[in-house]
C-alpha cells in the first residue's frame, strides 16, 4: 500500500510521506522528493489523472451503513465537519 502526498504546481513536482500534524513534523521520520525535470513532472501528472479516473465522486447525500453513523457521531462529538 502507497500512502503518498504529491503536489505539482507551476513546473515543480513534490512527492513525500510527509503528514502535515504535529507528530508527522516532531517525531515521525519523513521522506521526500522535490524535482524541477520536466520527466519526473510529467509522470507524476499522469499519475495523478490516473488516480483521479479511477476514483469516484462521494455524495454525502448517500451515506449510510455503519461507517455513517460512526462518522456522524465522531464528528459531532469533535463538533468537526467532514
Amino acid at each position: 500500500m502507497l500512502h503518498r502526498k504529491a503536489l505539482i504546481a507551476d513546473d515543480t513536482a513534490v512527492l513525500s510521506s510527509f503528514n502535515i500534524t504535529d507528530r508527522s513534523r516532531g517525531h515521525d521520520h519523513e521522506i521526500g522528493v522535490r524535482s524541477s525535470d520536466p520527466a519526473f513532472v510529467r509522470t507524476l501528472e499522469a499519475v495523478l489523472k490516473g488516480d483521479l479516473d479511477r476514483g469516484r465522486a462521494l455524495d454525502p447525500a448517500t451515506r449510510k451503513g455503519f461507517g455513517a453513523w460512526l462518522g456522524d457521531l465522531i464528528a459531532q462529538r469533535l463538533h468537526i465537519s467532514y
